[in-house]
């Protein structure tokens, strides 16, 4: 069973972000990792997220 130091809602898409050995990433609503906990924060809209590292920032598409 996953455990995270923080979780939030799951969305209308069925992801949720959340955040594990201090770094954020988003799983699906099995448990399963669709973005891998490696980022600083993680905001997602829809089936794109918002991503930072330090202070870069990249895109992800959501292809599921």
């Amino acid at each position: 069973k996953p455990t995270f130091e923080e979780a939030m809602r799951f969305d209308n898409n069925g992801l949720a972000i959340v955040k594990k050995d201090g770094n954020y990433g988003l799983i699906d609503n099995k448990g399963e990792w669709i973005v891998s906990p490696e980022f600083d924060r993680i905001w997602s809209y829809k089936k794109i997220c918002l991503v930072r590292i330090g202070d870069k920032f990249d895109v992800i598409r959501i292809i599921k």
